[in-house]
């Protein structure tokens, strides 16, 4: 008979690393929220059709689709189709 003290159930790391990727994820969706309102002066306008927002073991990324920026003063203005940022985090724990 198999020793049962041997098994280890790996459920509750892998609820605490989907909590932590959820956490991770939506406090990047927030500090780049906040990062665009204190960035935009008068005149400035930015914006994205649809945002989303995805987290990996050790990696947030963010899609933006159909991204703009108008610039009234100085009269710029660009378009994008598609527009996508990751940051990948170090796999080593400390």
């Amino acid at each position: 008979m198999a020793d049962r003290r041997a098994y280890r159930d790996p459920r509750p790391v892998g609820h605490g690393l989907v909590s932590v990727l959820y956490w991770s994820t939506t406090a990047a969706e927030a500090t780049m929220t906040a990062c665009v309102l204190v960035r935009l002066r008068p005149g400035r306008f930015t914006g994205c059709a649809t945002t989303h927002f995805g987290s990996y073991p050790f990696r947030i990324e963010v899609d933006c689709a159909e991204p703009s920026v108008d610039d009234r003063p100085t009269a710029l203005s660009m378009r994008a189709h598609n527009l996508a940022a990751v940051a990948q985090f170090g796999t080593r724990l400390l």
